[in-house]
Parts: structure tokens; sequence; C-alpha cells
């Protein structure tokens, strides 16, 4: 192995102990391994960022934006109720999203649909004291 990629290795290596270790945020660590990349070598600095300017990166951070927006004005709640109830059996509660994720991601992007439906289903397992989890995941690869 070259000594670029032993350099790759230890800093991949080093993201996934920080993100297991959990004690960083998320972004926080994952700008760090840019850093160290850049200080180690591996990345050109000139080239650094240029991965913020890609549409995916502009298109998640649009839907976040727009998922905290609507789950502070309440749109959220009030929809979460009927499409999104707080049911104790998992297959259930997943049938019922999954079967409104579907409905929405058929007359809009499929990143716009797992925003809208994102802090009613968190809201919802927290309700039923289950990780938000074991339901975002189906839906993400609906």
């Amino acid at each position: 192995m070259s000594q670029e990629q032993i350099s790759i290795v230890v800093i991949l290596v080093g993201v996934f102990i920080f993100f297991l270790w959990g004690k960083w945020r998320y972004d926080v660590v994952a700008f760090s391994a840019l850093m160290v990349s850049v200080m180690a070598g591996v990345i050109d600095p000139e080239q650094a960022f240029n991965g913020f300017s890609h549409p995916a990166v502009i298109t998640v951070a649009a839907v976040l934006v727009i998922s905290s927006g609507l789950a502070v004005s309440g749109v959220i709640d009030r929809i979460a109720h009927i499409v999104v109830p707080p049911l104790k059996n998992l297959f259930f509660q997943i049938s019922i999203m999954s079967s409104f994720s579907a409905l929405l991601s058929a007359m809009m992007n499929n990143v716009v649909a797992l925003a809208f439906l994102m802090p009613a289903i968190i809201d919802s397992a927290k309700k039923v004291k289950r990780s938000p989890a074991l339901l975002l995941m189906p839906l993400s690869f609906g």
C-alpha cells in the first residue's frame, strides 16, 4: 500500500471510531476528517470544498431546513396524527407510513417526501418509546 492509501484508511477508521463514540456531532467529525485529509496531503487544498457545490449536497441541506421549518410551524403535528399514528404494532405503523410515503413520492421528489414525513415519524416513534431508526430506515429505502 502507498502512503496515501494508508493515510486514507487511518482517517476512515478514525471517522468510524468517532461516529461510534458519539461524543462529537457527525458534521464536526466529517469536517475534521476533510481538514485532516488536506493536511495529510491526500486531498488538494484547492479541491477540498468542491463537493459542497454539488446539487445533491445543496438539496439535502435545503430538505433539512424545510423539514425543520415544517416541524417548528406545527404543520407536521396536525398531519402526523392522521398519517403516522403512534401504533404499538410496528408492522402496521410501517405499512401506514410507507403507503403515505409512496403516495407523496408519486407527486413529488422522494427527498422532499422524506423531509415532510421525517419529523412526524420521529415524533410518532417517541410517543410509543420506539427507536426512530426502526421507522426511518424502511422509509428511506421506499
